[in-house]
């Protein structure tokens, strides 16, 4: 196919970003892969973090006059992101997205579903309830992810998939309340998931242990896992391909481009199943 048979270029989206820290990395970077591909128009409306929180966090701070529903209230909004975590459905999904809907019929409303194992869940279930958090002894270390092997992702697989499929629930029910397609699952989880994978079968270069995709115990990325998860929402804002993208490798860094070229097919297969579940 000529350049000048290729379809054209969708047009760029004004995003207000909500969410926690494993979610609002995404924001710049994203910026500058839309302008490698030549996307315009692309535009971060806002943002609203959190650490550690849920949709309701931010739903209910403030009250009505919150920034984030002001924004929405402008109907300029074209994309408005969430990130579920610990409730799951968690109702402020459906009051963020009736909101958005009602001043912009065209709003797409995208939830992430992110990663987590047994330190991500005891710590952050803790921080939900108010509770203390465990003895930091009592669960994994972020080493003790080296640990895991193919059956033990497998079994992770398995467990976070029942959240996963309570997400999908609750917005195709969103969707079928405003009779069309307004929600996007984005399965950040799955994606950091086969991660894990690549590094635990020796395909994903520069990278040896799984301890190295994540900073600390609770799991916040490090840059492989961070770039997998921008690379997994710009294929969902804009479903272009991801083969030969630039922009995020890392100068210097001779295993950089290879990576990359890993975590693009990671995020693009990731992307294309949650696309054929849905």
């Amino acid at each position: 196919m000529s350049a000048t048979d290729a379809p054209p270029l969708p047009a760029g989206l004004r995003v207000y970003f909500v969410g926690h820290s494993f979610h609002m990395f995404i924001v710049r970077p994203l910026i500058y892969l839309a302008r490698e591909v030549g996307i315009t128009g692309h535009w971060a409306e806002g943002w609203d973090m959190i650490g550690g929180s849920t949709p309701s966090q931010h739903w209910e701070q403030g009250g009505d006059d919150n920034e984030v529903k002001q924004a929405l209230r402008t109907g300029r909004v074209q994309v408005l992101t969430l990130a579920a975590n610990v409730i799951v459905p968690d109702p402020a999904i459906d009051l963020f997205a009736d909101l958005a809907r009602a001043h912009n019929p065209d709003v797409r409303v995208m939830v992430q579903h992110s990663w987590g194992d047994s330190a991500t869940g005891a710590i952050m279930q803790a921080r939900h309830r108010g509770a203390p958090e465990p003895d930091p002894a009592t669960i994994p270390s972020n080493e003790d992810r080296d640990l895991a092997g193919g059956a033990d992702l497998a079994a992770l697989r398995v467990r976070m998939g029942d959240q996963l499929g309570r997400l999908r629930a609750q917005l195709a029910g969103i969707d079928a309340g405003h009779g069309r397609a307004v929600t996007t699952l984005v399965p950040a989880g799955e994606a950091v998931l086969r991660l894990r994978e690549a590094v635990v079968a020796g395909e994903l270069p520069g990278v040896t242990r799984q301890s190295e995709l994540f900073r600390d115990q609770l799991g916040h990325a490090t840059q492989p896992t961070m770039d997998v998860v921008t690379y997994l929402w710009f294929a969902a804002l804009y479903r272009q391909p991801l083969d030969g993208l630039t922009t995020l490798v890392e100068a210097g860094d001779p295993t950089s481009p290879a990576r990359q070229a890993v975590l693009q097919r990671i995020a693009s297969e990731t992307m294309a199943a949650e696309a054929a579940v849905a």
